[in-house]
């Protein structure tokens, strides 16, 4: 119900950052300090984007919840917001990451590049985004595809463990389109790398696409894969509780 959830919301303050580093990293000294930063938090109202949810007069869908909590987390100053990489395969703005990646940027290993639409300034080409390209971007744009997606995501939840630094990669795809990622999936949770999966649109709100577009199995992919949560949230504010409860498990000694 509405209240659980928002209980769920509040468990952490916003300027703890959420950052946790597990024993042998070259951070493990912050991690006592963390701790006792969580438990002593009194602040019930703030946590995960606390600028988003509530009543609202007008419909809101899940997807745009989604957005709006990625949105408030980029204006946020703080090392967790520092730490989050999005990637999408080719949809990033239909699937409402598009105000995150205006705010932080995207990833490139060359030299900082403008947006290519605004870049193009050709009569006609017009473009509300501004996806500038830069070292520290963090977003990466991908193809149409969906196991390159998982692989990186797979690869990019490992960070703690091989590197010593946590990132927290949120990766959105077309929720039907899950199985094309299935196997990239299934190892990445094997390998209890630390990511979140994101499948939005889903259900039968792309019906008018045509039938590939309609995910109906897809919550029974996920509860069948050792190692991966699954949520289905109905409602605009579980989508922040949920987000909050998977940025928790992300970070746990026995998370994913």
């Amino acid at each position: 119900d509405a209240q659980a959830a928002h209980s769920l919301v509040g468990g952490v303050a916003q300027d703890t950052g959420y950052l946790f580093f597990g024993p042998g990293t070259q951070d493990e000294d912050a991690v006592a300090g963390h701790r006792s930063v969580v438990g002593e938090c009194q602040n019930r109202d703030r946590g995960v984007a606390p600028s988003v949810g509530g009543a609202s007069v007008k419909a809101v869908s899940s997807q745009a919840a989604f957005g709006a909590v990625m949105l408030d987390l980029a204006r946020g100053q703080t090392a967790f917001a520092d730490r989050l990489l999005t990637m999408a395969p080719d949809v990033t703005t239909t699937t409402s990451l598009a105000g995150f990646v205006n705010k932080r940027g995207v990833y490139t290993t060359g030299e900082s590049e403008p947006d290519n639409f605004k870049a193009a300034r050709a009569p006609g080409v017009q473009s509300i985004n501004n996806f500038q390209k830069s070292a520290a971007g963090q977003h990466i744009e991908l193809g149409i595809a969906e196991n390159n997606l998982l692989l990186l995501m797979a690869a990019a939840g490992l960070s703690a463990e091989l590197f010593g630094h946590r990132l927290f990669p949120i990766g959105t795809l077309y929720d039907p389109f899950v199985c094309r990622a299935l196997d990239s999936l299934i190892y990445g949770a094997y390998m209890q790398s630390r990511f979140m999966l994101v499948g939005t649109p889903s259900g039968l709100s792309l019906a008018p696409e045509g039938g590939a577009h309609q995910s109906i199995g897809t919550p029974l992919i996920g509860a069948s894969v050792p190692n991966l949560l699954t949520y289905e949230p109905a409602f605009a504010d579980e989508v922040k509780a949920t987000m909050h409860a998977g940025f928790d498990y992300m970070q746990a000694d026995d998370g994913g």
